[in-house]
């Protein structure tokens, strides 16, 4: 372990620390900040997204849409333009294709379950929900794995596999929503 003057064994040197309120990674090159769409662009993108997914599966309202904005420690934050739920992968590529032809970031987001803000925007990007991918394969006993949709929480995984004699080696508090 090398250890910088001035800190100790596991601690990050003062020069290295960040401040976790409102921090987030710098901007991969290319990328210039937050997306900035006009009304009339968001609305466009809002209808192609709504004939992607669904209507229903297109979260506009600024109020619901904020819900998708924090992690659980509140201590990230973004506002999102808006969240879409898409119900498959072939949703999910039309939905990421299309916030593409627009210029607009998407932030995918599992079980919404995650402390240190990787699912949360920093603002101005579409939240990618993956809360409705809930398919589950068949389970194969001879390798012992089975594929599941990224929205199949670790507690509906750990009752399938204990139902066959199988089980999950992780477990956290947050298993009905991770």
């Amino acid at each position: 372990d090398v250890v910088s003057p001035g800190s100790r064994r596991g601690e990050m040197p003062a020069s290295e620390r960040r401040a976790t309120r409102g921090w987030a990674p710098e901007p991969s090159p290319g990328v210039t900040g937050v997306a900035r769409v006009d009304g009339a662009a968001l609305e466009a993108l809002a209808s192609e997204l709504a004939g992607a997914v669904g209507r229903e599966h297109v979260i506009t309202d600024t109020a619901v849409a904020a819900s998708f904005g924090r992690d659980l420690t509140g201590r990230f934050s973004g506002s999102p333009l808006l969240v879409v739920t898409p119900g498959g992968t072939a949703e999910v590529a039309l939905v990421v294709r299309a916030c593409a032809r627009a210029s607009v970031p998407v932030v995918p987001q599992g079980g919404h379950s995650g402390m240190v803000g990787g699912g949360t925007p920093r603002d101005g990007e579409v939240v990618l929900s993956l809360r409705r991918l809930t398919e589950i394969e068949e389970i194969d006993l001879v390798a012992n794995q089975v594929t599941v949709g990224a929205g199949v929480t670790l507690e509906a995984l750990q009752r399938l596999l204990h139902a066959s004699g199988l089980d999950v080696t992780v477990d956290h508090g947050a298993r009905s929503a991770a």
